[in-house]
């Protein structure tokens, strides 16, 4: 029991650890995107190496737990959910890459700002990965309550910046590869808060045994 219970803390921590990771490169990606920084987004990319790698530890360590000590219910759930929400986090990590990629084009392209509507989307994808990195460590899911009004209000943004990209390039068409660029951007961001959002809902069964949707 006592190298189970030790085990079990171990691959909660690097669980933990994990989550650290994508959501700094979640905010970095955004600092870069409203900087148009392309050494800070460099630096997100590099990271993307390391999310790869947690990932597979994390699962291999999780199924030898399961496998090894069989345990109860409540700590079934916990490795449960953790193999699940590493599937969501670490998507989160490609879509942070993916962000920095194109600020790293844009940036080369000589564009100086990002359109507002994509800055806010950005801000709240990070408001959205912090909240289920912190309810994974403290098991605090009272927040969750907000998290489905964020992905509706990050859903309507997805739609101002496709209307407004759309715009811009029917009014010139030499815009139309950086307008592209913004709406994969814009899109990525939607799909961060999404599995933020199927995060959440495995963090509630962890928590308290309840199946629920948050978008």
């Amino acid at each position: 029991m006592k190298r189970f219970i030790e085990d079990l803390n171990n691959l909660v921590g690097t669980a933990n650890g994990f989550g650290d990771l994508v959501l700094s490169m979640a905010e970095r990606s955004v600092y870069a995107l409203n900087n148009l920084d392309a050494d800070m987004a460099r630096s997100v990319m590099d990271d993307y190496s390391q999310v790869d790698y947690m990932d597979g530890l994390i699962e291999d360590e999780a199924l030898r737990i399961l496998m090894l000590f069989q345990p109860m219910v409540s700590d079934m759930r916990v490795v449960a959910v953790i193999l699940k929400t590493i599937t969501y986090m670490e998507r989160i990590g490609k879509y942070c890459h993916n962000v920095a990629k194109a600020v790293i084009y844009l940036s080369e392209k000589g564009v100086r700002r990002s359109y507002e509507n994509i800055s806010a989307m950005g801000d709240l994808a990070v408001d959205m990965v912090r909240m289920v990195t912190e309810a994974m460590k403290d098991r605090d899911i009272s927040r969750f309550e907000e998290i489905s009004a964020k992905d509706q209000k990050m859903d309507g943004l997805r739609d101002l910046v496709l209307t407004k990209a759309v715009e811009h390039m029917s009014r010139d068409p030499c815009c139309v590869d950086v307008c592209t660029y913004f709406i994969s951007i814009s899109k990525f961001f939607e799909r961060m808060g999404d599995h933020a959002c199927k995060t959440a809902e495995k963090i509630t069964y962890m928590v308290n045994g309840k199946r629920v949707t948050y978008n």
